[in-house]
Protein backbone atom coordinates (compact mmCIF):
# COMPACT_ATOMS: atom_id res chain seq x y z
CA UNK A 1 0.00 0.00 0.00
CA UNK A 2 1.48 3.24 -0.61
CA UNK A 3 2.64 5.40 2.13
CA UNK A 4 1.20 9.09 2.68
CA UNK A 5 4.01 11.01 0.52
CA UNK A 6 3.34 8.92 -2.20
CA UNK A 7 -0.59 9.69 -1.60
CA UNK A 8 0.13 13.19 -1.38
CA UNK A 9 2.55 13.75 -4.27
CA UNK A 10 -0.04 11.48 -6.28
CA UNK A 11 -2.80 14.37 -5.32
CA UNK A 12 -0.21 16.90 -6.17
CA UNK A 13 0.37 15.22 -9.62
CA UNK A 14 -3.66 14.93 -10.17
CA UNK A 15 -4.67 18.43 -8.92
CA UNK A 16 -1.78 19.96 -11.39
CA UNK A 17 -3.11 17.88 -14.14
CA UNK A 18 -6.51 18.92 -13.43
CA UNK A 19 -5.56 22.18 -13.91
CA UNK A 20 -4.04 22.36 -17.34
CA UNK A 21 -6.56 20.34 -18.27
CA UNK A 22 -9.16 23.53 -17.26
CA UNK A 23 -6.69 25.57 -18.53
CA UNK A 24 -6.55 24.14 -22.07
CA UNK A 25 -10.70 23.71 -21.91
CA UNK A 26 -11.09 27.45 -21.34
CA UNK A 27 -8.28 28.42 -24.13
CA UNK A 28 -10.54 25.90 -26.48
CA UNK A 29 -13.20 28.29 -26.62
CA UNK A 30 -15.46 25.38 -26.69
CA UNK A 31 -18.89 25.80 -24.16
CA UNK A 32 -18.73 24.22 -21.05
CA UNK A 33 -20.97 21.52 -22.08
CA UNK A 34 -18.77 20.84 -25.31
CA UNK A 35 -15.75 20.32 -23.06
CA UNK A 36 -17.97 17.91 -20.54
CA UNK A 37 -18.46 16.13 -23.74
CA UNK A 38 -14.93 16.08 -24.92
CA UNK A 39 -14.27 14.88 -21.73
CA UNK A 40 -15.92 12.08 -21.48
CA UNK A 41 -14.79 11.42 -25.09
CA UNK A 42 -11.18 11.39 -23.95
CA UNK A 43 -11.78 9.33 -21.07
CA UNK A 44 -13.49 6.94 -23.26
CA UNK A 45 -9.95 6.64 -25.21
CA UNK A 46 -8.18 6.52 -22.22
CA UNK A 47 -10.25 3.75 -21.15
CA UNK A 48 -10.06 1.55 -24.84
CA UNK A 49 -5.80 2.59 -24.57
CA UNK A 50 -6.14 0.45 -21.23
CA UNK A 51 -7.99 -2.48 -22.84
CA UNK A 52 -5.53 -2.90 -25.69
CA UNK A 53 -2.86 -3.10 -23.02
CA UNK A 54 -4.32 -5.58 -21.57
CA UNK A 55 -5.67 -4.08 -17.65
CA UNK A 56 -9.08 -5.83 -18.43
CA UNK A 57 -12.25 -6.75 -20.72
CA UNK A 58 -13.53 -3.75 -22.61
CA UNK A 59 -16.91 -4.30 -20.13
CA UNK A 60 -14.72 -4.53 -16.88
CA UNK A 61 -12.33 -1.77 -18.30
CA UNK A 62 -15.20 0.75 -19.12
CA UNK A 63 -17.29 -0.07 -15.93
CA UNK A 64 -14.52 0.92 -13.83
CA UNK A 65 -13.69 4.29 -15.86
CA UNK A 66 -17.20 5.10 -15.56
CA UNK A 67 -17.20 4.86 -11.81
CA UNK A 68 -14.13 6.59 -11.44
CA UNK A 69 -15.05 9.61 -13.63
CA UNK A 70 -18.22 9.69 -11.35
CA UNK A 71 -15.86 9.67 -8.43
CA UNK A 72 -13.84 12.79 -9.87
CA UNK A 73 -16.90 14.18 -10.66
CA UNK A 74 -18.04 14.17 -7.28
CA UNK A 75 -15.10 15.54 -5.08
CA UNK A 76 -13.96 18.87 -4.22
CA UNK A 77 -13.12 21.54 -6.93
CA UNK A 78 -10.63 23.82 -5.59
CA UNK A 79 -8.79 25.73 -8.84
CA UNK A 80 -12.23 26.77 -10.78
CA UNK A 81 -12.52 30.10 -11.86
CA UNK A 82 -15.97 31.54 -13.31
CA UNK A 83 -14.71 32.28 -17.04
CA UNK A 84 -16.49 29.07 -18.62
CA UNK A 85 -18.79 29.86 -21.69
CA UNK A 86 -22.39 29.77 -20.87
Amino acid sequence: MADQVEIDQLKVRMHQFGEKVYRDALASELTWDEIICALGTTSKAVASGAVKAGDGSQHDVFERAHKVFTMGFNRQVVFVREDIQH
